[in-house]
């Protein structure tokens, strides 16, 4: 039971609520009074439940709380049954401490706060005389339970992912680390929803510098409610209008775990199956759970695949319609005149025409992520292969240009990271816009921008190109080759980690 260091005080006197106490939001003592403000705080809720209960002394008390949040049965076993047996003249410490069967207690004086914990699936108990009520939290909800990742599946390793139960998350992650230096921060976000937010790091590896850098941007969140932890990014990023993401959003918690030895910290909140890991580096992207999990030969494999993918889903559309249009004589003969060939008949330019296919494959793609999930699979199959044929058949469209579409929209879902491939969806465009203005140079052009800008980019301070720039050949290893678990002895000098080693072998 958890103990405070508070004396025992004896009950105010009775008195009236003035003005002043509700302006304060302060209880004054009187038990139906205060009850009353309980109820006008809390707009007088049809599920907000009271019993009024006669203690083994006669003096009366109260017990408050909301019908659908609290464990009911708990509630008479632990709570009202106790509080008939015994007396109130001691205290409501007393109580807390000797009375109720409730590992947790909170006295509180303020109304407003123990309205929000209420909401919260609180019991609040108020006793006539005492200017404070007694907080038990009983939440009781029904949760899904721990199930395998859908956005980030993993081929090898642990299949659990996050629920949406901030405690549940945090038993996983304790469970898992099974350190002592896992310390957990909790701070509340939201005017009025009074959302729990954890900061998870590891006391002697993490950097404290880190720590109170994403504290102080938490405690800087003003808002009346939040859905989650994704949508606080925007408060917590270091580029809230960028498009590259600086914060990486996982609902694996294996992947967690990793970030957490390596020196970073992750951020989680209740209601929320996800969780947010800070700094993130952009060439990370390309890394998947399994790979870890793999071995090295097949690791390094899939990695050069997702390269491979990536370069293919963001500059293929531009660099085609470059080499057609403007720079056809670096095609071989033979291939310009089997492209010119099928064009034959179609009435739309090359431009227009690759960027109606490109449109329609993300129309595709969208509409089969919205529906469930045996219908989006054959819709987005059966609707590529019919929307491709038939466009073909009509002579609105070129075989080569299906291919070059269809190419590029599997070479997109290579990538591991959703919030990724959204990234890869957009960039596509502006890197076709830029080789159909100015052919080859254009796409260089567009390029070098992309470049200049995710350089330029850090998070939480950190160079977000890390360890392309600046170069690091420990990290270069590790990003975009496979290497064997002997070689990971050392955590990632640049994140300055306490503590450097975490293998050791002879």
């Amino acid at each position: 039971m958890q103990k405070t260091t508070r004396k025992m005080r004896k009950p105010v006197p009775v008195r009236e609520l003035t003005k002043a106490d509700i302006e304060k939001g302060q209880f004054s003592g009187n038990l139906k009074q205060d009850c009353d403000a309980l109820r006008a705080v809390l707009s007088a809720s049809a599920d907000l439940k009271e019993r009024t209960i006669k203690m083994s002394d006669g003096a009366p008390c109260a017990v408050l709380y909301f019908a659908n949040l609290t464990n009911l049965a708990l509630i008479s076993e632990s709570i009202i049954e106790p509080l008939q047996r015994h007396g109130g003249a001691q205290g409501i410490l007393h109580i807390a401490e000797q009375v109720v069967h409730v590992p947790e207690y909170k006295a509180e004086g303020d109304i407003y706060q123990v309205a929000c914990a209420l909401s919260a699936g609180t019991v609040a108990v108020l006793l006539a005389g005492e200017a404070e009520a007694l907080l038990l939290p009983l939440l009781e909800l029904e949760q899904r339970p721990i199930e395998r990742a859908i956005q980030e599946d993993i081929l090898i390793g642990p299949h659990e992912s996050f629920s949406e139960s901030l405690g549940k998350n945090l038993a996983i992650l304790r469970r898992r680390v099974g350190s002592p230096d896992l310390k957990i921060k909790q701070l509340m976000v939201g005017r009025r929803s009074r959302t729990t937010v954890a900061i998870i790091y590891l006391a002697e590896v993490a950097q404290p510098i880190l720590v109170a850098e994403m504290e102080k941007r938490i405690q800087r969140i003003d808002i009346d409610f939040t859905y989650g932890i994704n949508y606080l990014t925007d408060f917590l990023d270091d580029e809230p209008h960028s498009v590259f993401p600086t914060l990486r959003s996982t609902e694996i918690p294996v992947r967690v775990v990793a970030a957490l030895m390596e020196g970073r910290i992750a951020v989680m909140a209740e209601g929320d199956g996800s969780a947010l890991i800070a700094p993130t580096f952009a060439p990370e992207f390309l890394q998947a759970s399994e790979d870890y999990f793999d071995r090295p030969l097949s690791a390094t494999f899939f990695r050069f695949i997702r390269m491979v993918g990536l370069m293919i889903s963001v500059f293929l559309p531009g660099t085609w319609l470059a080499l057609v249009s403007f720079h056809h004589g670096i095609l071989p003969t033979p291939l310009f005149n089997s492209i010119q060939s099928g064009r034959e008949g179609v009435p739309l330019p090359t431009v227009v025409e690759i960027f109606v296919l490109i449109l329609a494959f993300d129309l595709i793609v969208e509409a089969s992520t919205r529906m469930p999930t045996r219908i989006g699979q054959a819709l987005g199959i059966v609707g590529g292969i019919i929307l491709g044929q038939a466009a073909v058949q009509a002579g609105l469209v070129s075989p080569a240009l299906v291919i070059i579409a269809a190419l590029t929209g599997l070479a997109i879902f290579t990538q591991p990271s959703i919030t990724f491939i959204s990234v890869l969806r957009l960039l596509k465009y502006p890197v076709l816009i830029a080789g159909s203005l100015l052919g080859i140079y254009g796409v260089v052009w567009a390029l070098i921008f992309m470049l200049i800008t995710v350089t330029a980019i850090r998070s939480f301070g950190y160079p977000y190109m890390f360890p392309v720039a600046p170069f690091n050949l420990e990290g270069e290893l590790d990003i975009f080759i496979g290497v064997p678990k002997l070689w990971h002895a050392k955590r990632q000098k640049f994140l300055s980690p306490q503590n450097e080693r975490r293998l050791d072998y002879e």
